[in-house]
């Protein structure tokens, strides 16, 4: 049986006055030990040919990376904004859009349940501590560091089966204004939204705000989450 192909974004970094486009081989392995077959995306594809690039793609998975553009969701840059890079936000966005039209199932992680918000027409915090008081920066890897809270009723409960859940959440920025046709699926206790997900019944967008890449071996959930985009994946 032919593995469903799963098109994974990059992200970017400046090195040796070169800009390369990067991928953390977490999100590989964990589409691979999902059932899919990875394939690499170019940000640098024009923005016309990205249907085309549809058409060969059985699903899309959305990585973690950097701050997005305030320009492109009709807000101004804040001094704590970190670095972005416009032609990588623009092309994600149209390639969130374009799949969701299509519909080819989206997994978003981390940066990407804030590109599937901002292309649902929704805002970002530009610095989540500004809002909050806390950091949602205190761990990276797989060191799972606050809990979340589970909405009743949501794709989220469905896949973890439980109201809490421990999360190894490492972001800057998150949801404010929810995009039209999403709905929450989990929050912080300091009220971040942790997860997003397409209303009943819509093409398949699902995301988590912390990262489940990089905990598949560590915990019965994180796999789950990619199984369940190869599983919509296998679908089309």
């Amino acid at each position: 049986m032919k593995k469903p192909v799963i098109g994974v974004t990059t992200s970017f970094e400046n090195k040796d006055d070169l800009q390369h486009q990067v991928v953390n081989p977490f999100y590989i392995e964990a589409v691979e030990k999902a059932g899919g077959e990875p394939r690499i995306l170019n940000f640098l594809t024009p923005l016309s040919q990205i249907p085309e690039v549809l058409k060969e793609l059985d699903g899309v998975l959305l990585i973690g990376g950097g701050d997005y553009e305030p320009s492109l969701y009709g807000a101004e840059r804040d001094p704590l904004c970190g670095e972005s890079l416009l032609v990588k936000d623009e092309y994600e966005l149209e390639l969130t859009r374009q799949a969701v039209k299509m519909g080819v199932p989206v997994l978003g992680v981390c940066r990407g349940v804030q590109t599937i918000n901002v292309a649902f027409g929704g805002t970002l915090f530009q610095h989540v501590p500004a809002v909050t008081g806390k950091i949602h920066q205190q761990a990276q890897g797989n060191v799972f560091w606050h809990d979340v809270d589970i909405v009743p009723g949501t794709m989220m409960e469905k896949y973890v089966g439980r109201p809490v859940i421990a999360t190894n959440s490492y972001h800057h920025q998150a949801a404010d204004k929810i995009g039209e046709g999403l709905v929450v699926g989990a929050w912080s206790k300091d009220g971040v939204v942790e997860s997003l997900e397409s209303k009943p019944g819509a093409s398949w967008v699902f995301g988590t705000q912390w990262h489940p890449e990089r905990t598949v071996g560590k915990d019965i959930y994180s796999l789950r989450f990619f199984e369940a985009l190869v599983a919509e994946a296998s679908k089309g």
